[in-house]
């Protein structure tokens, strides 16, 4: 298989865990979780030989875990999509500081 297929293969794995609902990553364990990507790559044509390559050697990285805990937890709800709201973001991190020094950085 050369490159650029493989290349397309991977990016359509990619876009399943994308389509696949991020608070489902939450509520369930990770291996449920992968099971459910790798149903999402089936059907929409990528092989089972491809699948148990991509994701065969995966597992949960704890550290990606505890900082994407932190975040959710950290200043407010989550929305709908599974994810803090920008506006709290914002308010959090957009200071007077950043603004004023991007400006100088662009004059």
């Amino acid at each position: 298989m050369n490159r650029a297929r493989f290349r397309h293969i991977g990016l359509a794995i990619s876009a399943c865990f994308l389509l696949v609902h991020p608070a489902a990553a939450q509520d369930q364990p990770f291996n449920a979780y992968l099971d459910s990507v790798a149903a999402q790559a089936r059907a929409e044509g990528v092989s089972q030989a491809t699948i148990a390559r991509i994701f065969g050697d995966l597992t949960p990285n704890d550290r990606v875990l505890e900082l994407d805990r932190q975040n959710i937890s950290v200043g407010g709800s989550v929305t709908a999509t599974g994810f803090p709201s920008m506006a709290n973001y914002l308010a959090r991190h957009n200071t007077q500081a950043r603004i004023d020094g991007g400006r100088r950085t662009l004059a």
